[in-house]
């Protein structure tokens, strides 16, 4: 009945978990494999973990360290404990059934210990595994890439924005980023389970009203550890007709400004001399690549929208003004 539990929690948690790879966390999978290690143990037998871990200590003694204790206690407890110095003696069983039995035990123990090892060399494994796995690395290519771009890398997204474009009429239309996803952790990967899946899945959703030749540009503006806000991958690349490999680099993947990172403590600086002006005022520091564009849309109800150019040259065009 145990292992039956394991199981049957187990199928169903890892199906739900990676039909939204976008709700992960470095807990999720966790639960899922120790699910699995719990199906090839008899932990049922073990009772409460604390418990357990309590009782285990012993392991850490001295063999004899029982019967020392044994012989140090007096009264009525000394006697009710067994006899530390009365002596054990095993005969061996040779029967054939007892045999038999240890046989099955040693090959279960060795099919356990193989499944715990595998284990145990794919936990070491992982650390160096965005060295093959390519396709998933963004801006930040160490141990755990992925994982810590996850989890523990601290992201700020200032806008997404998703084109669509009708190939047939020519027209440009806008998609509502919150219509198909309930969050936004999709925005900030480039592989099949993020931005490239999310494009394909846009176009799937698009065919039931009849939009089948379409071209999707999505573009992302993210901040890391408080650099400037920058486009995270080419808006210039139609995504359905691009290509993505978990083994090699993304090639629409734009690189982290990582020269423009001693702007920080300046960037902190100038935020709090906006926040002083008034207890309503906003600011955002941006950085593009030469040659791309930028619309912001500014709220008629803004009265004073300041553009400050900190480096470089930009050409500014404003519509609709009065």
């Amino acid at each position: 009945m145990f292992k039956l539990s394991c199981l049957s929690f187990s199928v169903p948690y890892w199906y739900v978990l990676l039909l939204d790879k976008t709700s992960w966390n470095n807990h999720s999978y966790l639960y899922g494999l120790l699910s699995i290690l719990l199906l090839f143990s008899s932990a049922n037998h073990t009772g409460m973990f604390p418990y357990v871990c309590l009782a285990t200590l012993p392991v850490f003694c001295d063999a004899d360290w029982s019967k020392r204790w044994i012989a140090r206690c007096h009264g009525l407890l000394r006697k009710c404990l067994p006899d530390a110095t009365r002596k054990i003696t095993y005969v061996a069983d040779d029967s054939p059934a007892a045999v038999a039995g240890v046989e099955k035990r040693g090959k279960n123990s060795t099919f356990k210990i193989t499944l715990v090892g595998l284990y145990v060399v794919t936990q070491l494994a992982l650390p160096w595994s965005h060295s093959v796995t390519q396709g998933y690395n963004n801006w930040t290519n160490g141990l755990y890439g992925y994982s810590w771009d996850m989890m523990v890398h601290a992201w700020e997204t200032m806008h997404v924005v998703v084109t669509v474009k009708d190939k047939t009429t020519g027209r440009i239309n806008y998609l509502d980023t919150e219509v198909f996803v309930r969050n936004d952790k999709w925005v900030g990967h480039a592989d099949m389970a993020s931005i490239y899946q999310y494009a394909h899945c846009v176009k799937d959703r698009l065919g039931a009203v009849n939009m089948t030749d379409v071209a999707i540009y999505v573009d992302v503006w993210r901040s890391l550890y408080g650099r400037f806000q920058q486009r995270l991958i080419d808006p210039r690349v139609n995504l359905l007709e691009t290509e993505w490999s978990p083994f090699r680099p993304t090639r629409w993947l734009m690189p982290l400004l990582t020269e423009l990172s001693a702007w920080r403590q300046k960037l902190n600086q100038l935020e709090r001399t906006v926040f002083n002006w008034s207890y309503e005022s906003r600011v955002a520091f941006v950085a593009d690549f030469p040659g791309l564009s930028m619309d912001n849309y500014v709220p008629a109800s803004v009265t004073n929208a300041t553009i400050q150019v900190l480096e470089g040259q930009v050409e500014l065009s404003i519509e609709n003004s009065r």
